[in-house]
């Protein structure tokens, strides 16, 4: 069997047989949608198991076994947020149960997780040699072949529910048709739980993912709701609802004409591509209301309602909230995290598939949210060619040129922005022209910090991310509040030579070239261990140009070979570091200083910011453990920025 593949041909019971027969040692990736998991084996027997999947962490675990309790979970979360500790780790300290207690619901947890893959039809899998937990949690109890037993019981349990049960993506809404005598029928808890999720726009997917329930039991729930006809699935995907958007007068009107005309099928359907060919979409949406009110065979409507969402939700297409559409709307239709997401990066410049790679949602549904919104008249649809470009695109979408894949996700976006602003200037990092007028440049600021301002980031679980994001948006700011402001942008512009005439322009390249020449005379005198005469030549080089950071930052290396230059060379790393921030060679560089000189505590914390901005750093990190600090390395995994990185103590 391959180590990659999809798990609808390879089957869970193969694909963990497969690791048995052969003894392998690593991990199992496994991710469906937005689900991922984590499945760890050692010499083909399985050690332990993670998810990103909510109900099977392993406070919920906790709390469905009555080890714990829901007041108990928030003072752990508490805990967790002071010390910045596991949850595991955090329950032992609490004394809410000891090791033997917490080792038991660690492997009912990987065991939830594991048998819990048997209720997948669709997803890919990925399997990594020798990659083992950081956390070993103790010999599993249960063998591959038992979870494979309780899988198949599973499984023929969803195969009991049969017909009853909705697809996968049926939206489930709640039934207005509920007979008399069941009306005031009283609900469970469970039952109850089930009923919250049940708004009229998630689909049946997306109730199971969200119940605190497992999937099987979810689905059992829903069943018995839809044959006492309390819900039902949701088939008339434009159905008008009392707090949806009523049709506009032009959309009225298009479709009265096409009902006086008395159209066929075939002529409504000719229409109806002639609007999408056109980009007309709102007349299209308005064209298959009629469709549908006409009652033409199930299969016409299906087909045509395909047509439309395949248009509509093409991935060039630019969307952009409707006027009129005001805040209290837009809320009250807006029923899950991902889809305010999406709603809150709608600008009327991003296209659909530049939305996905922010948001680092799959495509698909990004295109499902965007359809949704669309249906019910919040946005209106820009068409676009794949020629067409949506500008300006801020570089979260964008990176020197190069499209960015879809496994892309806001972790990748803000390390891209991070990188490329080491190059730039204040312009181009706020992403305007030289000429930018105040609106502009205004109005720039505004689009970057939806994306970089640490609060729509402080959800990450990468703590790094989020540093590096505020390293980001401070850069940004810093670039907005000189150019808003006239003197410093015509002070800026004079040092970078920007707005000169042609002869001011010929004079600084000579000038800067002539710098360039004076730092690399100074750089083979460094190389020579000449350092009197490095220093000589890289002070002519700021002389003559004084706003080049990496001048100063290397003066302050090189005096640092002397203990007679720490107090220059000291402020000369601080020069650099005020004119660029987040070079992590200037804080080693004085932390290095520092630590010559006997000062430990300055010494790690600038070792420590230097890691901040280059979490990986060999200097800094050799440096930190000299000091006696312990320090963690780990190999950089492509796939780790793919699947959730959270493991079973978490």
């Amino acid at each position: 069997m391959s180590q990659i593949g999809k798990i609808s041909k390879s089957g869970i019971d193969k694909i963990l047989k497969w690791a048995e027969k052969g003894n392998k040692t690593g991990a199992f990736a496994f991710s469906r949608h937005n689900e991922k998991k984590y499945v760890y084996v050692k010499e083909g027997a399985i050690v332990t198991a993670s998810s990103n999947n909510p109900k099977e962490r392993l406070g919920q675990i906790m709390l469905r076994l009555g080890m714990i309790s829901p007041q108990q979970i928030e003072k752990i979360q508490e805990m967790q947020k002071q010390e910045n500790t596991k949850f595991g780790k955090a329950v032992i300290q609490l004394q809410y149960v000891d090791q033997k207690d917490l080792l038991i619901a660690l492997h009912k947890q990987t065991e939830e997780i594991i048998v819990n893959l048997f209720d997948w039809q669709d997803g890919e899998f990925l399997f990594y040699l020798n990659k083992l937990p950081p956390v070993e949690v103790g010999s599993f109890p249960l063998t591959i072949d038992d979870l494979i037993k309780t899988g198949h019981s599973r499984r023929d349990d969803w195969k009991r529910l049969g017909p009853a049960l909705p697809a996968e993506y049926d939206i489930i809404e709640l039934s207005f048709d509920t007979p008399a005598e069941k009306q005031d029928q009283q609900l469970d808890e469970q039952e109850f739980k089930v009923m919250t999720s049940i708004d009229g726009f998630s689909t049946f997917l997306d109730i199971c993912f969200q119940s605190e329930l497992s999937d099987l039991e979810t689905a059992r729930i829903l069943v018995r709701f839809i044959e006492k006809k309390m819900v039902r699935v949701k088939d008339d995907l434009f159905e008008s609802d009392d707090d949806e958007t009523e049709e506009t007068e032009e959309e009225t009107s298009v479709a009265s004409k096409v009902r006086n005309n008395g159209q066929k099928t075939t002529d409504l359907e000719r229409d109806l591509k002639l609007f999408l060919t056109d980009g007309s979409y709102l007349e299209a949406k308005a064209l298959l209301n009629d469709i549908i009110c006409k009652a033409h065979p199930a299969s016409t409507e299906s087909k045509l309602i395909d047509l439309l969402h395949l248009e509509v939700a093409a991935l060039h297409n630019v969307p952009s909230i409707i006027n009129g559409s005001n805040e209290e709307t837009i809320k009250k239709n807006i029923k899950d995290a991902q889809t305010g997401f999406i709603v809150s990066r709608i600008d009327g410049k991003l296209n659909i598939k530049l939305l996905s790679n922010i948001s680092g949602l799959p495509k698909e549904r990004v295109q499902e949210i965007i359809f949704d919104l669309f249906k019910k008249g919040i946005i209106a649809i820009e068409k676009k060619t794949p020629e067409e470009k949506a500008e300006p695109v801020p570089s979260t979408a964008k990176d020197q040129g190069e499209k960015p894949d879809q496994s892309q996700d806001i972790a990748q976006v803000i390390t891209k922005k991070y990188h490329s602003m080491a190059k730039q200037d204040y312009y181009e990092i706020l992403e305007v022209k030289k000429d930018a007028q105040n609106a502009d440049i205004k109005k720039a600021y505004h689009t970057l910090a939806k994306y970089y301002h640490p609060d729509m980031v402080h959800d990450l679980d990468d703590e790094n991310i989020r540093k590096v994001a505020e390293i980001v948006f401070e850069k940004i700011q810093l670039a907005y509040n000189t150019l808003h402001d006239s003197e410093n942008k015509a002070n800026y512009d004079r040092a970078k030579g920007f707005n000169l005439t042609e002869e001011e322009q010929r004079r600084l390249a000579r000038l800067r070239a002539k710098a360039g020449l004076q730092y690399q005379i100074g750089m083979k005198a460094y190389k020579a261990r000449n350092y009197k005469k490095a220093v000589e030549f890289v002070k002519s080089a700021i002389d003559i140009n004084p706003e080049e950071s990496m001048y100063y930052g290397m003066l302050a290396e090189i005096q640092a070979k002397n203990p007679k230059w720490y107090t220059q060379a000291k402020e000369n790393a601080l020069k650099a570091i005020e004119l660029d921030g987040h070079n992590p060679l200037f804080y080693i560089t004085l932390g290095l200083i520092h630590q010559d000189e006997g000062q430990p505590d300055e010494a790690e914390n600038n070792f420590q910011k230097a890691l901040i901005y280059d979490p990986g750093n060999e200097i800094a990190l050799s440096q930190l453990e000299k000091l006696g600090k312990t320090v963690k390395r780990k190999d950089i995994d492509p796939y780790d920025k793919i699947f959730s990185k959270d493991i079973a103590l978490r």
